[in-house]
């Protein structure tokens, strides 16, 4: 394989990886916006349970708010599902990411390699040239 294939090939897979950390980045700031979401909700539910405690208040605020906690906890249940999805998300990624890089070293050291063939295969060429030119000057 050439070097120049390689090089493409090693180029293209930084690409890959590039577009990688990207949706890294964006996930995890999925992420950040679901935990503040998450944090949101969890002062809405403690303004909530105050509000129940410390007020003498009707039956029927008491069932609203009772009502309010329930869909709180149900919304606060889907953040953190939505939350572990990105988590297992980004472990793939970064996982994906990694064995884009042993990939792309692994074309590098092959790369390298095929520098050094060719270099040897020059100096080989130009060696047994020089010892051409060197066994006709002995024979002249």
């Amino acid at each position: 394989m050439s070097t120049q294939r390689i090089e493409r090939i090693i180029d293209l897979k930084e690409k890959l990886m590039e577009d990688k950390q990207r949706e890294i980045e964006n996930t995890l700031g999925l992420m950040n916006k679901i935990t503040n979401g998450i944090i949101g909700i969890d002062n809405n539910i403690n303004s909530n349970y105050e509000c129940m405690t410390s007020t003498s208040i009707s039956g029927n605020d008491f069932c609203v708010i009772k009502d309010n906690l329930i869909y709180l906890e149900n919304r606060k249940s889907e953040l953190m599902e939505q939350k572990e999805a990105y988590n297992k998300k980004v472990s793939m990624l970064r996982m994906e990411l990694i064995e884009q890089a042993r990939e792309v070293k692994k074309l590098e050291t092959l790369k390298s390699k095929t520098l050094q063939v060719i270099k040897k295969a020059r100096n080989r060429k130009e060696q047994k040239s020089l010892d051409e030119i060197a066994l006709k000057k002995q024979n002249i």
